[in-house]
């Protein structure tokens, strides 16, 4: 009798720790689309650059609190590989914010409009490195051992593609603009870097598809996505001079990376509720 209670009580546990995390998730897309529509309500006023610069930050530090926590609940044993991991995500994802934080204090405290590239841009792609050796060490963990000949195929595949279009669309049309040395570098570096992600995390993606980490994977893949689209779309905007408050892209361009934020919050708390 005590272990049938026992039993129940720990299945009504999980129910609302499973509900808790639903809620956390609707909320999540929920708080996305409201900020959308406000962004395109406000983008042609002065409201709509603060407004813009604190919820981004604010986004981006709620998926590094998120990050900390799992690394924190894998004690910070670098010794350990899959602790390794969560130690990479953690700065990946505290370097991007400093990168946001950074952007911020340029624009509406030193009053630089589009401070690019400064140290944020440092930032940002410092990011990549420990976001990198992340994926790499997940990959490496739980990805060769069980990938199939099928799923290889298709990995290989779309990897290739994309590798494709973003040298056409992306990376030639930088080139063939021109830019100074500078700012040619941080327009380069933002899509390879995108796509150095986008190959392990997606390859991840395919690997785990249907296995309980593989939700979590969906919203990490989602925000590299993001990512490269958006980094591409604000070089393109840059170097055409089009980067300004009021225009649609701008504003699609913020809200892109904003995206790119909540996936990883979400990738990174699916994660931690999941596997605790």
């Amino acid at each position: 009798m005590a272990s049938f209670e026992f039993i129940k009580g720990r299945n009504h546990l999980r129910l609302v720790k499973a509900s808790n995390r639903k809620r956390v998730i609707i909320i999540t897309y929920i708080s996305a689309i409201l900020i959308s529509i406000v962004y395109f309500v406000l983008q042609s006023t002065d409201l709509y650059n603060e407004l813009s610069n604190i919820v981004v930050t604010i986004v981006s530090g709620l998926a590094t609190l998120t990050a900390y926590l799992i690394a924190q609940k894998y004690r910070w044993n670098i010794r350990n590989k899959f602790s390794r991991c969560w130690l990479f995500f953690f700065f990946g994802s505290l370097f991007w914010f400093f990168g946001e934080l950074t952007w911020a204090i340029y624009s509406l405290c030193l009053g630089v409009e589009i401070p690019y590239p400064s140290i944020g841009d440092v930032f940002w792609l410092i990011a990549y490195a420990p976001f990198f050796m992340a994926f790499l060490g997940y990959f490496k963990m739980f990805g060769f051992p069980f990938v199939s000949k099928k799923k290889l195929f298709v990995m290989n595949s779309i990897i290739f593609l994309s590798s494709l279009l973003i040298l056409y669309f992306v990376l030639y049309p930088i080139l063939i603009l021109g830019e100074g040395p500078i700012v040619l570098f941080f327009n380069l570096a933002y899509p390879i870097g995108d796509l150095l992600l986008f190959t392990l995390a997606f390859g991840s993606l395919i690997v785990f598809f249907g296995q309980k980490i593989g939700k979590s994977y969906i919203y990490l893949t989602s925000a590299i996505i993001m990512n490269i689209i958006a980094d591409s779309l604000f070089s393109f905007l840059t170097i055409t001079n089009k980067y300004t408050y009021g225009n649609y892209l701008t504003t699609l361009n913020d809200l892109l990376f904003l995206w790119g934020y909540f996936a990883l919050f979400l990738g990174f708390y699916i994660h931690l509720k999941e596997f605790k």
